[in-house]
C-alpha cells in the first residue's frame, strides 16, 4: 500500500471529508502519530538556505572534528525574521528540525559523538535563542525530541510503491551511516503500522459512547469486537518490526556514536549541572535539563495504556515518568493522550460481558492484545540490556541513565509486569459458546426483526437454561451410577 493510498483508507473509515491541508499537521485522524501531511524536506526562503545547506552536510562536518567553529560562523536569525520567514505549520516543524540537528551537533559532536568527549555545556546565542522560541512555537521544550527526530524526519522514496523499511528514507542525520538511518527509519515503520492501533481506539470510543445498553446492543459488540482484531494485527506488525533493530543497527556503534547525540543535557562528564542558553532570557542564565529523544516520547503505548486501562497507581515513580513524557509530545498528541477515557474498554467489556454469563469473545481479544503489548516491552527491554546494559558492562563502565533521562532497566521492567497483571485470563465455556453464536447471528438481522421479535430476544436465557438443565441431569445420571456400581459390586464383597 503507497502512503497516499494508505490515508484514503483512513479517510474513508473516518468518512472524513475536511482537505489534508487545511488541518493540524499533527491531527489525530489519518496516520496516527505520523504528521497528516509527509514532512517538509526543505524550507525554500533565501535566509534558510544556509541552515538548510549545512544540515545537510552534518556528517561530514562531524566527522571533521571542527563541528563547533562551523556553527559559531552561521548568522544570526532574529525572531522577527524568523517570524515572517516562517509561513505555516508545517515550515515550522522543519525549521525546529533543522535547529535542533544543528544545536545537539555543536553540543555532542566536536569528538564524532565518541562516548560523550566532546560534551559543550553553553549554547550560544545566536542557536539557542532562536531555537527556544521556534520550540515554543511548537509547544515542546528545546532540545532534540522524538517528533522531530522520528515523527517529521523520514520520506516515502516511491509513492507509487508499498511503504515499508525499504522505500523511506531519513532526512537529518548526525553520522549518515546505516546504522543510523536503520535505527530512525524501525520507529517510523512502527509508528506508520500504529496508526491503525490508534484508528481502532477512536472508533471504538466513539462506539461505546453511542451504546445505551452493552449487554443488549449485539451490533455494537460485533463492531467492537472487529476493531479488537484490527488492533491485534497492527500490533503484531509493530511487534515484527521492532524485532529487525539488531538486522542493521549495530549495539557499539549506538552506543558508542549515536546515542549522545540522542540524550538529556545533564551528564556527569561534561554538564554535570545542565545545559545554559545563552541570551535566552527566560532561563536567567542557570542550566537547564530537558529529557532527550526517546521511544517513551511515543503516544502509541501511553494512549494504548489509558485505553486498556493499565494504571501505575501503586508506582508514583513510574507514574510520573509516564506522564513527564507528555510534554515532549505534539500538542494534539497529548490532547490525545489526555482525553483517552481510562479504563473505557475494560469498563465496556465487564459491563457487555458479564463473568457469570460465560461469554468471552472480548475478554479474549483484550488478553491478545495485552500479550502484544507484553511482547512489545519484552522485545524494548531486552534492546536495552544489549544495546546499553551490555555495552556499559563491556567498558566495565558506571551503569548510565536511558536517552530519557530515566533509569530504563527498572522503569521498563515495571511497565512490563504492570501491563502483564492486566489480563482477563478468561477462557470459553460451554454456555460462553452459544452466547456468542447467539450474538452473532442477531447482530447480523435486520434492525426490524432484533427490535421487535421477542421470541429471539428470549432465546438466549432460554438456551441458557436448557443447557444447565441438561447438565445437572448428567450430573445426577452420574451420582446414579456411582451409587448402583458401590451397591452391587462393592457392598457384596
Amino acid at each position: 500500500m503507497t502512503f497516499s493510498g494508505f490515508c484514503s483508507r483512513r479517510k474513508s473509515r473516518n468518512q472524513r471529508s475536511t482537505p489534508t491541508m487545511n488541518r493540524s499537521l499533527w491531527s489525530v485522524e489519518e496516520n496516527g502519530f505520523l504528521p497528516c501531511r509527509n514532512p517538509l524536506q526543505r524550507l525554500s526562503h533565501p535566509q534558510f538556505q544556509i541552515f538548510e545547506s549545512f544540515v545537510d552536510v552534518l556528517p561530514a562536518k562531524i566527522a571533521g572534528g571542527r563541528v563547533k567553529d562551523e556553527i559559531n560562523k552561521l548568522p544570526n536569525l532574529t525572531v522577527p525574521e524568523l517570524s515572517r520567514i516562517i509561513d505555516n505549520e508545517d515550515e515550522l516543524e522543519r525549521a525546529v528540525l533543522v535547529y535542533s540537528f544543528i544545536a545537539h551537533a555543536y553540543l555532542n559532536g566536536d569528538k564524532g559523538g565518541k562516548e560523550h568527549q566532546g560534551l559543550t555545556g553553553t549554547l550560544p546565542s545566536h542557536i539557542a535563542v532562536p531555537w527556544k522560541w521556534l520550540s515554543d512555537q511548537v509547544g515542546r521544550p528545546p532540545i532534540l525530541t522524538y517528533a522531530s527526530c522520528t515523527l517529521y524526519n523520514w520520506k516515502v522514496i516511491n509513492p507509487e510503491e508499498e511503504v515499508s523499511l525499504d522505500n523511506i528514507t531519513i532526512l537529518g542525520r548526525f553520522l549518515g551511516i546505516v546504522d543510523e538511518e536503520w535505527f530512525f527509519k524501525i520507529h517510523v515503520m512502527i509508528e506508520y503500522h500504529g496508526g491503525s492501533v490508534v484508528w481502532g481506539m477512536k472508533e471504538i470510543m466513539r462506539i461505546i459512547e453511542d451504546v445505551e445498553d452493552p449487554v443488549k446492543d449485539h451490533r455494537a459488540l460485533l463492531q467492537i469486537s472487529k476493531l479488537l482484531s484490527t488492533m491485534i494485527e497492527a500490533l503484531q506488525k509493530m511487534n515484527l518490526v521492532l524485532k529487525q533493530l539488531f538486522k542493521s543497527c549495530d549495539p557499539y556503534i549506538f552506543f558508542s556514536s549515536l546515542r549522545v547525540f540522542l540524550s538529556s543535557y545533564k551528564d556527569g562528564k561534561g554538564r554535570p549541572e545542565g545545559l545554559v542558553f545563552e541570551g535566552v532570557a527566560e532561563f536567567e542564565g542557570k542550566p537547564q535539563n530537558f529529557v532527550g529523544a526517546s521511544g517513551a516520547q511515543s503516544s502509541i503505548l501511553p494512549c494504548l495504556d489509558a485505553f486498556l486501562g493499565i494504571k501505575y497507581d501503586n508506582n508514583p515513580v513510574l507514574d510520573r515518568i509516564v506522564h513527564g513524557m507528555l510534554a515532549y509530545m505534539p500538542r494534539q498528541h497529548r490532547e490525545f493522550c489526555k482525553s483517552v477515557d481510562t479504563g473505557i474498554l475494560r469498563e465496556y467489556i465487564t459491563k457487555s460481558e458479564p463473568v457469570e454469563r460465560g461469554f468471552s469473545e472480548l475478554r479474549q481479544k483484550y488478553d491478545q492484545i495485552i500479550d502484544e503489548v507484553v511482547k512489545f516491552r519484552k522485545e524494548h527491554l531486552s534492546y536495552a540490556a544489549k544495546y546499553i546494559v551490555n555495552e556499559v558492562e563491556r567498558r566495565n563502565g558506571p551503569m548510565v541513565l536511558g536517552t530519557g533521562g530515566t533509569p530504563f532497566m527498572k522503569y521498563l521492567t515495571m511497565h512490563l509486569k504492570t501491563t502483564k497483571r492486566m489480563q482477563f485470563k478468561f477462557k470459553y465455556t460451554p454456555t460462553g459458546y452459544i452466547r456468542g453464536t447467539i450474538r452473532n447471528v442477531m447482530a447480523h438481522l435486520p434492525e426490524s426483526i432484533r427490535g421487535h421479535d421477542s421470541r429471539i430476544i428470549a432465546a438466549e436465557p432460554q438456551i441458557l437454561r436448557l443447557r444447565r438443565r441438561k447438565m445437572i441431569f448428567k450430573g445426577l445420571l452420574g451420582f446414579l451410577v456411582i451409587f448402583m456400581i458401590y451397591f452391587f459390586v462393592i457392598s457384596k464383597e
